[in-house]
């Protein structure tokens, strides 16, 4: 039980929870928020009421198994605007009061800071990893709207940075994004205020320079929600609520509709599913109301469309998503106002969203308001870190860190990772050293995170695919870099309570500087057994190698491949596509290698998939029969010719005199015959006056060629 008095409740957790005020009353809730008051009475029928009381009930249960655990808060020396995991562990930091010149190394197991400053203001900028594990920050503040043109590339073994090429355009607010082949794109900006970076760029690593996309100029938000998907493309989830997509590589845009709502951050949290939540804000322009919805979508699907699932308990703007280990979406952070700055109404309780269950469970409380310029990432440990949160020139200032373990922390011993390989190509099978290997259900990649104003835009999700053996794991490496982009993951195991291992930083895919593609394959054949198709083709080449083959089905000839119509991605020459319905199908197969390249599609093949009936003999002339006798059985047959069963409805008899023939020994009414089987139905004559009789029988089935078939019967009645 809980007391307290009017207006002095803020966060109890229990559900259901009793609250007694005073006088006695008392009320039970689930969990969520709450408001209450209590009217008051004399004795002369006066009546007024108590100040409301908010009362948040959170969760089921005070247990860290259930809700997990903040620490903190600890100090930092600045409030951080920009984190950025490094694959030492540790964590790049900058701020908007100093920029790049008071850019930090954050060691959280150590609790040590160093320095590492350079000239550029990094504050407003975009980032994100090369392939070969450095950070790369581009544009930058100038002043409020104005950007800068400026590329830094920070070494975390060096502790170093180093300014690459400029960018045509300055940025202030740009997304960075590491593509398929390891170089990045730049998406938006503010040039001055009023004029955005409408041209994306993309900036080679090797080549040092950047390159316009003139042909893919338009308007795109600030800090653009973007994801690569599995088909190379790369996905634009907002803040905007109409979303698109951009082929680099023709340079167009494709628009994927509307998604409902801003979102103040969004998540990848599997290859082509995205999800965001809330409403996004600006303290120049905040809005009237925030929202707690959630939508996400399924690029992986031909048609995709946003959708919209169960809200967070609290509305939230200037939130953080973040990616864990178990495949679940923490938030944390956020404020229930747009104004960026009022603490009274900032959200202190985490969230756990499920992707299995499209359900949100509300987590412990942190201590501090995290609300605009606040930042959050997963660290290798498997804790999160809630940081920072400011408003320049104002109170609001939070020059600290909170660290959060999630409830999985408190379920029993961790799994270890005794050794990994420090680098992995794609398409390998890695050997993963682990005592714990009979328990191991789940093995994820997450990429490092780097993140401003509520969006990671390096963070991504993939669950890999693995054998028990001897001593540890047999793992399956991503088979391209459209799934996993090259550059540094955290590798971790999850055993069967749902508990992760510290994460291992591997590197997958870099660096290579592979931009050739296979040649594409020769000779597709196709076989059909059983209606299932078998493919064979002649093995590609590849100036590196081929890791694997894209086989690609559609109901239309000249088809496209895509991801959408991709049914399999053997490592092998051939594939089975088995157990097809009736119809006619296009096949075609690209090749793969390590460095996300696809060669141009091999020859098309078509296989109709469909039964074939043959019914033998086509007539049956029975002759002279003398009346009121019966002729001898005549067996008719059917069989089926074709590639897929085929289905017999019943067999009948049609005609003027189709009573003057019967049927006996029907196998075949309601028979499904498989490729090759046949039935058989016997028929006679009996004729009952005399003359000439015609009559038909009729065998209906799923041919779709040849239905119904019709047997022809004649037969004349004569005297004796």
């Amino acid at each position: 039980m809980a007391t307290a008095r009017p207006g002095a409740i803020r966060s109890v957790r229990s559900s259901p929870i009793v609250v007694s005020l005073f006088l006695g009353l008392v009320w039970t809730w689930m969990a969520g928020a709450h408001t209450i008051s209590k009217p008051a009475r004399d004795i002369a029928g006066n009546q007024t009421t108590s100040t409301p009381a908010s009362v948040t009930v959170v969760n089921g249960s005070v247990e860290p198994s259930a809700v997990g655990q903040w620490e903190g808060p600890f100090s930092l020396p600045m409030p951080p605007v920009h984190l950025l995991l490094q694959r030492t562990g540790q964590v790049l930091m900058f701020d908007e009061s100093t920029g790049g010149s008071g850019a930090t190394l954050w060691d959280a197991a150590t609790g040590t800071f160093t320095p590492v400053p350079t000239a550029s203001n990094l504050f407003c900028a975009g980032h994100t990893a090369l392939a070969d594990g450095r950070s790369i920050v581009i544009g930058g503040h100038l002043d409020a709207y104005r950007g800068i043109p400026d590329t830094n590339l920070f070494d975390p073994m060096t502790r170093t940075w180093s300014r690459a090429a400029d960018m045509t355009f300055a940025r202030w607010y740009p997304t960075a994004t590491t593509l398929p082949n390891g170089r990045v794109l730049a998406t938006s900006g503010w040039i001055t205020p009023g004029q955005l970076a409408d041209t994306p760029e993309v900036y080679d690593p090797k080549a040092n320079s950047w390159t316009g996309l003139t042909a893919a100029t338009r308007s795109n938000p600030m800090y653009s929600f973007m994801f690569v998907l599995p088909d190379g493309t790369v996905f634009n989830a907002g803040p905007d609520v109409q979303t698109r997509r951009l082929d680099v590589a023709t340079q167009a845009w494709t628009d994927v509709g509307g998604s409902l709502i801003t979102g103040h951050s969004a998540v990848m949290y599997e290859p082509g599913k995205v999800m965001k939540s809330g409403t996004f804000a600006a303290v120049d322009n905040p809005g009237p109301s925030v929202h707690a919805r959630t939508v996400f979508i399924d690029l992986n699907l031909a048609n995709p469309s946003w959708r919209e699932g169960a809200p967070m308990a609290f509305p939230r703007s200037y939130h953080n998503l973040v990616l864990l280990p178990d495949g679940t979406v923490l938030v944390v952070g956020g404020g229930r106002t747009q104004d960026g700055y009022n603490v009274s109404q900032a959200v202190h309780e985490a969230e756990l969203w499920d992707p299995a269950t499209q359900a949100w469970s509300t987590m412990a409380p942190m201590q501090r308001p995290r609300l605009h310029h606040s930042t959050a990432l997963l660290l290798a440990d498997g804790r999160v870190v809630s940081a920072g949160g400011e408003v320049l020139g104002g109170s609001y200032r939070e020059e600290n860190a909170e660290i959060y373990s999630p409830p999985y922390l408190f379920r029993g011993p961790r799994p270890t990772i005794t050794s990994v390989p420090p680098s992995v190509q794609y398409g390998a099978r890695f050997f993963l050293e682990t005592a714990n290997a009979p328990d191991i259900a789940r093995v994820s990649l997450i990429r490092t995170g780097l993140v401003t104003h509520g969006f990671n835009q390096n963070q991504r999700y993939l669950r890999l695919t693995f054998t028990p053996s001897a001593n540890g794991l047999d793992v399956q490496a991503p088979l391209e870099a459209k799934t996993a982009p090259p550059g540094d993951y955290m590798l971790f195991v999850v055993n069967s309570n749902g508990v992760p291992s510290v994460g291992q930083f591997v590197n997958i895919g870099g660096p290579t500087g592979d931009s050739q593609p296979p040649s594409a394959p020769a000779n597709l054949v196709a076989s059909l057994a059983g209606g299932s198709v078998g493919l064979s083709w002649d093995a590609s080449t590849d100036d590196v190698g081929v890791t694997h083959y894209n086989v690609h089905r559609a109901t239309v000839s000249g088809f496209t491949p895509t991801v959408g119509n991709r049914i399999g991605q053997p490592s092998t020459t051939n594939f089975t596509d088995a157990d097809l319905p009736n119809g006619t199908y296009f096949y075609v197969v690209t090749a793969g290698d390590g460095s996300g390249n696809a060669s141009p599609p091999s020859n098309q093949v078509t296989v109709s998939v469909q039964p074939d009936i043959t019914v033998t003999p086509t007539a049956l002339a029975f002759g002279n029969v003398v009346v009121k006798t019966n002729s001898a059985y005549r067996v008719v047959t059917v069989s089926n010719d074709g590639t897929a069963s085929l289905s017999i409805g019943t067999v009948t008899q049609g005609g003027t005199n189709r009573n003057q023939f019967s049927t006996a020994n029907d196998s075949c009414s309601g028979r499904t015959l498989a490729r090759g089987q046949a039935c058989t139905v016997s028929v006679r004559f009996s004729p009952t006056t005399r003359g000439l009789k015609t009559a038909t029988l009729v065998i209906s089935s799923n041919d779709p060629d040849e239905n119904p078939v019709a047997v022809q019967l004649t037969g004349t009645g004569t005297r004796r």
